[in-house]
């Protein structure tokens, strides 16, 4: 009985997540585009951040700016695949929900 209750409530925690992630094809590094990001992350919305039609220049540039970003609201980092990234706060990691989520993408 109280394992049903459990899977109910990740079940619940990974739908509001997926409702509230940001998908992103990044095909610039313009400090517009970098600076909404910033912001979605800031309001606890997390970014996935496709980057792989950027070169290296770029994704070097938009992986410095997010991760600054990210340390400074003591959140976490996670390689989704070689340029794929998932940005935001350390407590979208704390149940394991978020994991589940990427693994069945």
């Amino acid at each position: 009985m109280f394992k049903m209750f459990k899977k109910k409530k990740t079940d619940e925690v990974v739908e509001l997540t997926k409702e509230r992630l940001i998908f992103h094809n990044l095909n610039d590094t313009s400090d517009e585009i970098l600076t909404k990001l910033a912001t979605h992350i800031i309001n606890e919305e997390p970014v996935i951040a496709n980057l792989e039609s950027l070169d290296i220049e770029g994704a070097n540039k938009a992986i410095a700016f997010l991760s600054g970003v990210v340390y400074a609201i003591d959140g976490e980092i996670k390689n989704i695949h070689e340029k794929i990234f998932l940005f935001g706060h350390k407590e979208l990691y704390e149940d394991g929900s978020i994991d589940e989520f990427i693994e069945n993408l």
